[in-house]
């Protein structure tokens, strides 16, 4: 499929559009050096973030902000470009954390927060399938990737199985 060069003008503007309002290295040394995260708060409330962290109820709970926002730009990234299924190629690498992450939680019965809201399987279908040993509704390859991972757990009781997914 040869490329258009023009196809990727809007997504390409839009990109460096977004990358304008990042913060850049004085506002972040800045944010370093103040003695609280009440006055981190602060400082992101006050940039092009505000709409994301005012509404932080709690400021411990930050990474709840970080994973929307994680989350949103993949699906703009998604909606902006010609070809999303190459977006889709770069989310599958969050499909093989998260798979790590449940089967760790369920195996190692350790409970965390590391699953990261973006990839091509909602993380709440993949937890239902690892909490039920039922993996038909995974795509084909997580699919044989949990089976493989759960069979081989049960048999040798290892966790480094696991992080070989």
């Amino acid at each position: 499929m040869p490329i258009d060069d023009t196809a990727y003008a809007y997504a390409v503007g839009r990109i460096r559009a977004l990358e304008a309002r990042l913060l850049d290295r004085n506002r972040f040394e800045r944010m370093i050096d103040v003695p609280s995260a009440d006055e981190v708060l602060k400082m992101l409330t006050e940039s092009d973030y505000a709409s994301s962290f005012g509404e932080l109820p709690d400021i411990n709970d930050f990474e709840t902000v970080l994973a929307a926002e994680f989350r949103h730009i993949f699906e703009l990234l998604v909606a902006i470009t010609p070809w999303p299924e190459l977006i889709a190629i770069m989310a599958l690498r969050y499909d093989v954390h998260n798979l790590k992450v449940l089967f760790k939680e369920r195996y190692l019965a350790v409970k965390s927060d590391l699953l990261i809201p973006v990839g091509t399987c909602p993380t709440g279908k993949m937890a239902q399938a690892v909490a039920e040993d039922d993996f038909r509704d995974l795509p084909d390859r997580l699919r044989t990737a949990a089976e493989k991972v759960n069979e081989d757990f049960l048999v040798n009781r290892d966790p480094q199985i696991i992080d070989l997914i």
